[in-house]
């Protein structure tokens, strides 16, 4: 699961999928990309600190995970560091870039409010 806090930012596609920063080092990316058809969850909330009775949207999709050839629209990398600038770091050109990493999309299917 993703969980994105104090978000409205609008999706860099125009599908509405979510363009995401695929590091394979962490849990999570390595277990959706283990799990067939590489479902995934997002949840996003107002409040940093959500108890039960704050309102929340979970996100559920599958992850498409761009190879490292591949390479995205300027449009697109433009959009995602307009609203994550401290990503610069760890894009999949960076070639100081601690870490390997790939783009990816995340495709909705369904919203759970």
């Amino acid at each position: 699961m993703v969980v994105v806090a104090d978000q409205e930012a609008p999706s860099c596609f125009t599908s509405g999928s979510l363009l995401l920063l695929f590091l394979p080092i962490s849990r999570h990316s390595r277990n959706i990309k283990a799990a067939p058809g590489h479902p995934a969850s997002i949840s996003v909330w107002h409040n940093p600190n959500p108890s039960a009775d704050q309102p929340r949207i979970s996100l559920m999709g599958n992850v498409t995970v761009l190879g490292h050839e591949f390479e995205i629209a300027p449009e697109l990398r433009d959009c995602y560091l307009s609203e994550h600038p401290d990503a610069k770091w760890w894009l999949p050109d960076e070639p100081e870039s601690p870490q390997v990493s790939f783009w990816a999309r995340f495709d909705p299917i369904s919203v759970y409010l």
